[in-house]
């Protein structure tokens, strides 16, 4: 039954950004009313036709629905989440999310929609983003997170990273435990490396090749030792740049493949970028570039 809840909450949400009038009549009770922020009761037929042209994917290039509640009492359904947007006016960002409470009723054997209410919510109530069900860019649905578990950076919310969004979810896992050889990173900093899109791709061959020995994001991080069984590694001092699986609290990796940063001001964000920078230079001059001895100026 929550299943089924839970998919009608879905369309709901789905039928308002696309506009779709005619999918959303078909889930509205005959008798529904809406009760909008303002308070203002608004009828079955006014809120579809308001419906038509409600969400704009210019003006509304973010949205999604998160924290959601399903209570069932016998024939009756109470649906709770919050709604986030980020709209822009005359290129200003803002964000602002809204409750709702959705009732459904049951006859016949499906349940309608009877009854939205809609709730401003203050800053101070949003729910966190580990909470969200589904989202929205510029209209089109997206996983459940990017990037891993970070939002995608504003410079890069454009047409052309749409086929870089990764389906990879979230999840919890226990705290890594290192071997002999191996040490435990609080991480600070992942970075971010071409590759690790490729990872997102799997869809390439090529890339699949390349990728065999570990299909994981986060190639590089940066971070403090956590436990370690090596010498020259000290517990919660050390800070170390090393490699693989970074889009973690903690990340185990090889000893041999970690390096201590440098003790010259340079921060876990400089840090990161550092060993990738330096990869990619050398893989264009020698690896692409089969740049010779005989080749030095």
């Amino acid at each position: 039954m929550s299943k089924e809840l839970r998919a009608l909450n879905a369309r709901f949400i789905h039928n308002f950004v696309t506009n779709d009038v005619p999918s959303h009549d078909a889930i509205l009770h005959e008798d529904f009313i809406c009760i909008n922020p303002g308070g203002r009761r608004v009828s079955r037929a006014d809120y579809l036709k308001a419906w038509a042209t409600g969400f704009d994917a210019e003006r509304i290039p973010y949205y999604d629905y998160r924290d959601e509640v399903i209570d069932v009492f016998g024939t009756t359904a109470l649906i709770r989440s919050t709604n986030k947007r980020v709209s822009m006016k005359d290129g200003v960002e803002t964000v602002a999310m809204t409750m709702y409470t959705d009732i459904y009723v049951q006859e016949d054997g499906a349940w309608k929609c009877i009854q939205a209410q809609i709730t401003p919510v203050a800053p101070a109530n949003y729910p966190p983003d580990e909470t969200i069900v589904k989202k929205y860019v510029k209209g089109e649905f997206g996983p459940r997170t990017a990037w891993y578990g970070f939002s995608p950076p504003k410079e890069i919310r454009h047409e052309s990273s749409r086929r870089y969004r990764t389906r990879r979810p979230v999840s919890r896992r226990a705290k890594p435990v290192p071997k002999a050889h191996e040490l435990l990173i609080k991480v600070k900093a992942p970075s971010l490396n071409r590759a690790d899109l490729a990872v997102a791709l799997r869809a390439s061959p090529r890339h699949r090749r390349r990728l065999r020995h570990d299909r994981r994001s986060g190639m590089r991080g940066r971070g403090r030792v956590g436990r370690c069984r090596r010498q020259g590694f000290q517990a919660g001092r050390s800070r170390h740049e090393f490699r693989r699986r970074s889009f973690a609290e903690y990340a185990v990796t090889d000893a041999g493949r970690a390096h201590k940063i440098p003790a010259n001001n340079m921060t876990y964000e400089q840090a990161a970028c550092m060993a990738v920078a330096v990869q990619t230079m050398h893989n264009a001059l020698v690896g692409a570039g089969r740049l010779k001895k005989a080749n030095r100026c």
